[in-house]
């Protein structure tokens, strides 16, 4: 089912979204037969449990790839959708799960979600208690701004996550319904214009216990997304790999640019996928005992091997550059075990018992070093999508700068990616990469 569905995305990414691009670029929302074809397809419930295919969750990054080598607005608009269709799928809430989770998954009702201001020190949508309300009534008062929300005119609900006093998310279904409470303002983007990107204001907006999605832990929050925006950029790679394909259509020397950035794309996506698997089983492991951001309780003691504090590994004195050398830490198991790292698959139950602090403390570490190792291939990957589209630009010489080229398009993609979900340590990682 796996290759199926990758070729039924390849498909449309060719068939419809690519054609069809440069009108998308230039219109106000994508066109609604764009998102029907990927809801035929069974492209619209990938995230949810018990989607389209067993494991089909894996499959999330190499669809959205294919898609944003078609059209960006169009992946981009599909993407956003995924994210509430997990937190729904997952929320407690039966009677909202029961009402929006079927539609959500065939995509005959498409979602949206705000939460990157949850990054943020302030928060900028906060939620306050409504006491003395029955089940059903008001539970909620929300105030503040979205400062960026996609899909506006396009979603038929958003899941929005606001910051409660104790610095805890409530994550809740918001429907516009045109009242006076909201308001939302588009903004003028340069790229993916047809997003429908809006910054949403809330006034004392009233959420009732019905509409309440799930509420998580601060620590809870700060896990996902760190794991989350660690990983490679699939819109960026989508990029690459139309730009080598366009290149591998020109003459010998464009022919030749495309052959190399295929073969970087390569070790990118290899990299990429060799390092998330390992974060994937160390974060099931560790679960809520990692925190990020949060000193290690060794750390707390004084440090230790490898903790930082002894000029070694991950220190400010000594550790060096984590971007340098191979990001692959696609060691064999064998090797990495013959140079102390912890065997995950072979730690029995009486060791776990009396090494258990010992174990969490060297998986946190690792974790750590992994993640940083993550975030310097999400930037190599971003830096090649500014290099392949250059490629494009250059090959097609001064027709690239027509507002009908898809060169010119490609550029501001690339571009937009590098600030796309992006948070300290990626911005870090990416401009140590080009110093």
């Amino acid at each position: 089912m796996g290759p199926e569905m990758l070729d039924r995305a390849r498909r449309i990414a060719d068939e419809l979204l690519w054609p069809a691009a440069e009108q998308v670029d230039s219109a106000s929302t994508v066109p609604p037969s764009h998102l029907q074809a990927l809801a035929s397809a069974g492209l619209m419930s990938i995230a949810a449990p018990g989607g389209p295919a067993p494991g089909a969750a894996l499959l999330l990054p190499a669809v959205h790839e294919i898609l944003a080598g078609g059209c960006g607005a169009t992946s981009f608009v599909w993407a956003q959708h995924h994210s509430p269709l997990r937190l729904v799928a997952a929320s407690p809430n039966g009677d909202l799960r029961n009402d929006l989770l079927a539609p959500m998954r065939s995509g005959a009702l498409l979602a949206g979600i705000g939460f990157s201001h949850l990054r943020r020190r302030d928060p900028s949508l906060v939620a306050v208690p409504v006491p003395g309300c029955g089940k059903g009534g008001a539970a909620w008062e929300l105030s503040g701004r979205v400062p960026w929300l996609t899909s506006w005119g396009m979603a038929d609900v958003f899941v929005l996550g606001a910051r409660l006093e104790d610095g805890s998310i409530v994550w809740v279904a918001f429907r516009p319904d045109g009242s006076q409470r909201y308001a939302a303002r588009p903004l003028p983007l340069s790229v993916l214009g047809a997003t429908g990107t809006v910054e949403l204001s809330l006034d004392r907006w009233m959420v009732s216990e019905a509409e309440v999605v799930s509420v998580e832990s601060a620590d809870s929050w700060r896990r996902r997304d760190a794991l989350a925006t660690a990983a490679p950029s699939a819109g960026a790679l989508g990029v690459v790999d139309r730009c080598a394909r366009l290149l591998n259509d020109g003459d010998q020397a464009a022919a030749r640019a495309g052959a190399a950035l295929q073969e970087q794309l390569r070790r990118v996506k290899a990299s990429g996928l060799a390092l998330t698997r390992r974060r994937d089983r160390l974060a099931m492991s560790l679960q809520d005992r990692y925190v990020p951001g949060r000193p290690h309780p060794r750390l707390e003691a004084g440090g230790g091997p490898g903790s930082g504090l002894d000029g070694g590994p991950g220190g400010e004195s000594g550790g060096g550059d984590p971007c340098e050398g191979d990001l692959t830490d696609a060691r064999s198991d064998e090797s990495a075990r013959g140079e102390g790292a912890l065997d995950l698959d072979h730690v029995t139950d009486d060791q776990s018992s009396r090494h258990g602090s010992e174990v969490s403390d060297s998986q946190r570490d690792e974790l750590d070093r992994v993640l940083q190792k993550l975030h310097c291939v999400r930037a190599k990957g971003l830096l090649l999508a500014q290099k392949a589209a250059t490629a494009v630009v250059a090959a097609n010489g001064g027709k690239a700068m027509a507002a009908g080229n898809p060169a010119q398009r490609l550029a501001r993609e690339a571009a937009f990616y590098l600030v796309q979900a992006q948070t300290a340590e990626g911005r870090e990682a990416t401009l140590r990469a080009v110093s």
